[in-house]
């Protein structure tokens, strides 16, 4: 799918807690737009792709999951198989698939975190050399313009960044303008009952 201007990407990360999904509840309200949940498509993807790592109650610990078992390596040392990638390739699926149907695509989740922070994820492997894999965040540029949103939340304050990777984006629209007043959102949308 080649870039198209009029398609945007919103991806927010954060650690669990910080806020990430009450601003993509609000996107969806005020937007219409299509939500992806990283939790749930990392649900998806092991139950599919790698039954054998696959918990019933897997949604309830996707955090200390992902850390311990793909991205400590654990799963590449015992089954010989690079996870981080087959999860990046299944995460930037989804999301192209989204935006042949919807204009605005948010996706949000923990398990996206270390496929922005650093270009290449890497994997220590002792046996080996790092695996690594091209980042989320630069295949996301090559097909929509792409904004990405980094929540902390620290003691109680939560921060937030906003990135911006394209040109073309029109920084007086409606979600540009929205997403900048960030802040005063996360809190109206505690009042309004969405955290």
């Amino acid at each position: 799918m080649p870039n198209q201007s009029n398609k945007t990407v919103v991806l927010i990360i954060g650690a669990p807690g910080a806020g990430k999904s009450t601003i993509a509840a609000e996107l969806r309200r005020r937007f219409r737009c299509r939500v992806v949940s990283g939790d749930l498509l990392y649900v998806r993807f092991i139950k599919e792709r790698h039954p054998y790592l696959f918990l019933p109650m897997l949604i309830e610990f996707v955090g200390p999951h992902y850390d311990s078992i793909v991205k400590a390596g654990m799963a590449h040392r015992v089954f010989r198989t690079n996870i981080i990638s087959q999860w990046l390739d299944y995460s930037f699926d989804e999301i192209e698939d989204q935006l042949r149907q919807f204009d605005i695509v948010v996706a949000e989740g923990y398990t996206f975190l270390d496929a922005v922070n650093g270009c290449e994820s890497s994997i220590y492997d002792k046996s080996g050399p790092n695996i690594t894999c091209k980042c989320l965040k630069e295949r996301l540029k090559e097909i929509a313009s792409l904004i990405v949103i980094n929540v902390t939340n620290n003691n109680g304050a939560r921060n937030y960044s906003i990135d911006h990777y394209s040109s073309t984006f029109d920084r007086n629209s409606e979600l540009y303008q929205f997403l900048h007043n960030a802040e005063t959102m996360m809190v109206n949308s505690k009042k309004d009952g969405y955290e």
